[in-house]
């Protein structure tokens, strides 16, 4: 399967209201799952066009939202700007 992404989604978009709303939700399904939030919201920045925050438990994942795009996705190599997706928790 192939797509074409939109024109802007690769930009470091800031919005900071769809960001708070996107960790408040996070926290939700922290609470809904064995995962707790660590850490501060990470906003978009050179090399990143995304906001992040981490969850734990046994392991540690990275939830990411893609802001002009409204797409979450999660990781786990979190050193890695391609680091390859996992399935995100509480789906």
């Amino acid at each position: 399967m192939s797509f074409v992404l939109p024109a802007g989604c690769t930009l470091p978009a800031v919005d900071e209201a769809c960001a708070r709303a996107w960790l408040g939700a996070v926290h939700a399904v922290a609470r809904r799952t064995a995962y707790a939030v660590s850490g501060v919201m990470q906003s978009p920045g050179p090399g990143r066009n995304y906001y992040s925050v981490e969850l734990r438990d046994d392991e540690v994942i990275q939830l990411r939202l893609n802001v002009p795009l409204r797409w979450v996705a999660a990781a786990r190599d979190l050193e890695r700007l391609d680091a390859a997706f996992c399935e995100v928790p509480g789906r």
